[in-house]
């Protein structure tokens, strides 16, 4: 075989393993960062849902401290409707002491 026909061979050889290694390598370098992505996702995930768990427990106390509210404002609604009936009964006995006492309501 003549020199020049052994040197294209080598070329050729040294072509295609090149070729085949840069492939390998560029195949190595996309599973790792399909990897990484996979890892990414999943941490994004698991945020998620620990935020979720939170702002559940934190709706429940709320929703919680609501119902106490709307409670203490229903009893608030009571002691001022009790409150208005005493003042306007209050008002009625005085209005008729007056009546009584001085024969005309003073104004």
């Amino acid at each position: 075989m003549e020199l020049s026909a052994i040197t294209t061979l080598i070329s050729v050889s040294l072509a295609l393993a090149t070729f085949f290694i840069g492939r390998i390598s560029a195949s190595n370098l996309a599973g790792k960062e399909t990897g990484s992505l996979v890892t990414d996702i999943k941490y994004i995930k698991e945020s998620i849902i620990r935020i979720e768990r939170r702002m559940d427990c934190d709706i429940g106390k709320l929703e919680d401290r609501a119902d106490e509210v709307r409670v203490q404002i229903t009893a608030l609604g009571k002691d001022v409707s009790r409150s208005a009936e005493t003042s306007r009964s209050a008002h009625r006995r005085l209005d008729d002491h007056l009546a009584r006492e001085h024969g005309s309501l003073m104004q």
